[in-house]
């Protein structure tokens, strides 16, 4: 379970990490303030928005983990 743990870890640095790269007031056709790809705001956000749908599944399943004590339930 500790690897869920350290993917939420993950996909909430990279979810971050995306909305900073929109900077205030910009256009979503204009590109990310992300320089290691080419890619326009509004598909950073898109982007963002799967790791949070992804990030929300993870954190049902650690709150139903905690739930129980800390015992997987199979």
């Amino acid at each position: 379970m500790q690897s869920k743990y350290t993917e939420f870890k993950k996909l909430k640095r990279s979810i971050i990490n995306k909305l900073v790269s929109i900077q205030e007031g910009d256009r979503m056709d204009s590109y990310s303030d992300n320089y290691l790809d080419d890619v326009r705001n509004s598909q950073t956000f898109q982007e963002a928005m799967e790791e949070m749908r992804e990030a929300e599944k993870l954190v049902n399943e650690l709150i139903e983990y905690e739930r129980n004590d800390g015992y997987e339930i199979k």
